[in-house]
């Protein structure tokens, strides 16, 4: 909330907040204003993306043929299939098996990092391979650059590169593949990408319940003065994979995870998100790209969604696009790291409705049905439905069993890549109370007035 204003002030702040988020969509790429995921719908698995000159790569596990596939794009948005980033492998590794690759530029040397398995040990290793262009042929070094062998070997290279210019590579020993614990290691490079110094650091491991035995495919950002960890867990085959962070005053730790529960989980038609990384774009806006199952478990593709922040919390905003039958998670342009929840996940008629920082669970997974043009119920936890149940402006909205009523019945209007939903029985809008960003906040019916109270992205 907003203490010591009274409530026009407090829309003020509103308004406010919502032109300074359409002033940074104005600056997003054109062709990712209207986009949808995923921008790449075919395997693509493990994918990398890097900004070259302001035309964007992206790499990926092996797939079709190919040791690292590699695509191109303009916008981030429509990608072309390039031929075989690296057609040789070295002498040390064998074909078939070769992952997760990430490419950085060192001064004018593009450096490939990717995981093959070692005939030799077993288990895969970490190669280094080098070129003069982002799309290669990339020439790997006839010795591996990471093996941990008696470990489970080592796989899912990511590299940071700090605000003082140090660059660090990170990765994950596979020590699950072998009954043993899985950590992510990180190491300073030196300047070529070459090579290390500086001391060899474990910053995290397993040791959440949803991680399921794992974490891998490190990811690192820094927002602030706070470095932040992102990794996945569970296994990778379906839809429990999902993503988490954890966070330091030092790139090298220690770090503590968010909590107890993935950041960034399956919803909607969104299956085991993992695999995540950020570029940053030519306008200087961060996008994080990651890939989830498509048709069941048939193969993984790339997603890619701008990376914001509320305050310390980072979230992802949803693309613009026309709304579906199915399930979604709504966010308030006054609180995008917030989502529309079920208080407690209740499930009993007359249970609140308020907004909570996003954490993947049922009670802000809202099951969507068309009653009409721009018509819809909105159902969650089953048979409870989103029900603004006074004509009072002012008056909390909760869940009440889903009866067809006008009161549950909400019209959508889109704005730009938001949305106001206007109830059936008295006309007002969906609206967070206060404008407020806080946990806990109650969603209300109120006069409808434009604001980022009652804007919301739906994904």
């Amino acid at each position: 909330m907003f203490p010591g204003k009274n409530r026009c002030e407090r829309r003020c702040v509103s308004v406010f907040t919502r032109l300074t988020g359409l002033l940074a969509l104005a600056a997003l790429p054109m062709a990712a204003m209207g986009y949808g995921n995923p921008v790449i719908n075919q395997d693509f698995p493990d994918p990398s993306v890097i900004n070259a000159g302001g035309t964007y790569y992206a790499y990926a596990t092996n797939t079709g043929g190919r040791n690292v596939p590699c695509a191109r794009s303009s916008d981030l948005v429509s990608w072309t299939q390039l031929s075989d980033a690296l057609p040789s492998l070295p002498g040390w590794a064998s074909g078939g098996v070769t992952w997760a690759p990430v490419v950085h530029k060192f001064g004018s040397t593009y450096v490939l990092y990717f995981a093959a398995q070692q005939p030799s040990t077993g288990h895969h290793a970490i190669g280094v391979a080098t070129s003069s262009s982002p799309t290669g042929p990339f020439a790997a070094s006839g010795t591996p650059l990471v093996s941990q062998s008696s470990i489970g070997g080592d796989i899912d290279a990511g590299v940071f590169v700090d605000s003082n210019g140090l660059p660090y590579l990170l990765w994950k020993n596979d020590g699950n593949s072998v009954g043993q614990t899985s950590y992510i290691w990180c190491q300073q490079l030196l300047s070529n990408g070459l090579g290390f110094t500086g001391p060899l650091v474990q910053l995290i491991h397993n040791d959440q319940s949803w991680e399921g035995g794992l974490v891998e495919a490190p990811a690192m950002v820094k927002h602030g003065s706070t470095y932040y960890l992102f990794y996945s867990g569970s296994f990778y085959g379906n839809c429990s994979y999902a993503t988490g962070y954890a966070t330091s005053g030092s790139v090298l730790g220690p770090f503590t995870k968010s909590g107890s529960s993935p950041w960034l989980s399956s919803f909607g038609s969104v299956c085991g998100p993992g695999g995540a990384d950020t570029v940053v774009d030519n306008t200087g806006t961060t996008w994080m790209y990651y890939h989830s199952w498509q048709n069941g478990t048939s193969y993984r593709a790339m997603n890619i969604n701008v990376l914001g922040w509320n305050g310390n919390v980072p979230f992802l905003q949803a693309p613009a696009g026309t709304l579906s039958n199915g399930v979604h998670q709504l966010w308030p342009l006054c609180a995008p790291g917030e989502r529309l929840d079920d208080a407690g996940g209740g499930t009993a008629n007359g249970n609140r409705v308020q907004i909570w920082q996003a954490n993947g669970a049922s009670a802000q997974a809202w099951n969507w049905a068309s009653v009409g043009t721009n018509v819809w119920n909105l159902a969650v936890q089953g048979p409870y439905c989103l029900d603004a149940r006074g004509a009072t402006s002012g008056v909390a909205v909760n869940i009440w069993a889903c009866n067809g009523t006008a009161a549950q019945r909400w019209t959508s209007t889109q704005n730009g890549t938001s949305y106001t939903f206007k109830n059936g029985i008295n006309g007002n809008c969906l609206d967070v109370s206060g404008g407020s960003s806080a946990n806990g906040t109650v969603v209300q019916n109120w006069t409808c007035n434009g604001t980022s109270a009652q804007a919301w992205s739906v994904y």
